[in-house]
């Protein structure tokens, strides 16, 4: 397979290479024709070798004249009125709700974990919303235990 595509891409790069040299032979007025000693008319870019051929130069035809332009499009009603430059924009009624209130501040927050002061302002934390838990909102259960923390823990 590398070897198919090694050659395909040196076939490629000499055809690259040679494109040039073939474009400017078949440039106009450089083509001759000329008939051999078998009889046989040959075309090509360059002169025969043989002084006793008589080769003439074949010049291109005259590349074809452009078509007119198109006579420009009538008028019509449906071009007339003009538009107008602008038009109104209907401005969209927005309607701003309120954002909820922020939940109170922490009262347990930066204390330490293992006192009571800290049991004690985490279950009122719980009670006031200030803190809750990720997997599920505040429940009753919850609540019970806060209550329960708050008559062990707060005196």
């Amino acid at each position: 397979m590398r070897i198919v595509a090694a050659l395909i891409g040196a076939v490629l790069g000499v055809a690259l290479v040679c494109a040039p040299a073939v474009v400017q032979a078949q440039a106009p007025g450089q083509v001759y024709k000329w008939v051999d000693a078998q009889g046989r008319t040959h075309y090509s870019s360059s002169k025969p070798t043989d002084p006793a051929t008589r080769a003439t130069e074949i010049k291109p035809p005259p590349p074809a004249p452009l078509p007119p332009p198109a006579p420009p499009k009538p008028s019509t009603t449906e071009d007339w009125p003009p538009r107008p430059a602008y038009r109104p924009v209907e401005t969209p009624q927005v309607t701003i709700t309120p954002s909820p209130p922020a939940p109170p501040r922490a009262l347990s927050s930066g204390m330490n974990r293992e006192t009571d002061a800290y049991r004690c302002a985490l279950a009122k934390d719980v009670l006031s919303g200030a803190v809750r838990r990720w997997s599920r909102p505040t429940d009753d259960h919850d609540r019970k235990i806060a209550h329960d923390d708050i008559k062990l823990f707060c005196k």
